[in-house]
């Protein structure tokens, strides 16, 4: 799959959920209230390894590295969710630094799901941000509630910066 088409998933699966593609998300609150048979569970994980989820019948099991920050955590159980409902393995363990295709896949995923093209576009345009310095991006990671490496690969591949 390309950006484009892993782009549109995402908004397709916010929309699924009942959110609309403008506004950041509380995340946890959302997918625990909103995805049935999920589990999620934190785990004292060696710091490369972001999260893993294992999947059987109708149970979706999550694993998120709690030494991360709230921001890196949110991002892996986005990241997590492409693993879950659209990659053919019942089982996956997600490395920080991996270059496989399915993480790369599932790293644009996330970033779509938690800033859609269109939230990005009205943060910018309400907050006057042409171009994007260090002030305006710690800004942008405390609205969307993610950890800056996570906003910075949503600049990067949106072509922001």
């Amino acid at each position: 799959m390309n950006f484009y088409q892993i782009n549109e998933l995402a908004i397709q699966f916010r929309l699924d959920l009942g959110i609309n593609h403008f506004n950041p998300i509380d995340f946890f609150p959302l997918i625990t209230h909103k995805i049935k048979n999920l589990t999620i569970v934190f785990l004292d994980m060696a710091n490369d390894v972001s999260g893993a989820c294992y999947k059987f019948d109708s149970q979706k099991i999550m694993f998120i590295n709690s030494n991360h920050s709230k921001g890196r955590q949110t991002f892996t159980a986005a990241h997590e969710i492409y693993h879950l409902f659209y990659d053919d393995n019942p089982f996956t363990i997600c490395n920080i630094n991996s270059n496989e295709k399915i993480e790369k896949d599932a790293d644009y995923f996330a970033s779509s799901l938690l800033i859609p093209t269109n939230a990005l576009y009205n943060y910018k345009k309400e907050n006057d941000i042409r171009n994007w310095d260090l002030n305006s991006i710690i800004d942008c990671d405390q609205y969307f509630q993610i950890s800056h490496e996570a906003l910075l690969f949503r600049l990067k591949s949106s072509g922001d910066i």
